[in-house]
């Protein structure tokens, strides 16, 4: 069965990284991009996201190579069509209940039905408190719960 995520931009920038939230090395969320690739799992993306999947990468490159590889990864996924692109974000109801920086893809994750795949306990509370995935049948996903061993 495959499944269908949205990567928030905190676990690009940890896989560029290999460290976990807690700036321990941590290898989970450069794993988890290789793990969607090879199960042929699809990422949910609008331009905006992908864009700040770039800048994040591009800033990191200067001071760690390991982000070469995480740029390298999404180059990969979209080369075998594994990043879907989502035109329309409709607005929702419950923004104000919202982080506003999160709030473009909490929209994305509901367009698409899809797993928001996080490490930010702050948006969670929040879609929780909005009952948003009940709501919509979204869920959120902390990295290593993608692929449990």
């Amino acid at each position: 069965m495959t499944l269908f995520l949205v990567l928030d931009e905190n676990i690009i920038m940890l896989a560029a990284k290999v460290k976990d939230d807690s700036d321990n090395d941590d290898p989970t969320c450069s794993i988890l991009l290789g793990d969607i690739y090879k199960k042929k799992d699809i990422l949910k993306c609008s331009d905006e996201l992908y864009n700040n999947y770039l800048r994040i990468l591009k800033e990191l490159e200067r001071t760690i190579p390991s982000s070469v590889y995480t740029r390298k990864m999404l180059m990969n996924l979209i080369a075998s069509d594994q990043i879907e692109f989502e035109p329309y974000i409709p607005v929702l109801s419950e923004e104000n209940q919202l982080p506003p920086d999160d709030i473009y893809i909490v929209r994305l994750v509901v367009r698409t039905r899809s797993n928001l795949v996080s490490t930010d306990n702050g948006l969670r509370n929040s879609m929780e408190s909005a009952n948003i995935m009940s709501k919509y049948d979204v869920s959120f996903m902390k990295p290593h719960e993608v692929y449990p061993n």
